[in-house]
């Protein structure tokens, strides 16, 4: 009988040998480990066409507001 191996976890404190069972068990997985602790990569963003990014104007304004406070 072959158990599953639990999901990686943000903050799983692991052996390389306990890290590397458990990734290759899991598709599509974007972690790493360091110094024994689990890091799950962040996914790459993706470009909505449809979204309108602040007008430079808008920003220089709300940064002079904050700056007269």
């Amino acid at each position: 009988m072959m158990l599953q191996s639990p999901p990686l976890e943000n903050g799983d404190r692991l052996t390389r040998s306990q890290f590397e069972q458990r990734y290759h068990a899991m598709p599509h997985n974007n972690a790493e480990l360091i110094e024994g602790v689990v890091y799950h990569k962040a996914s790459p963003l993706q470009y909505d066409a449809h979204v309108k990014p602040y007008d430079n104007g808008m920003v220089v304004c709300l940064l002079d507001c904050n700056r007269r406070r």
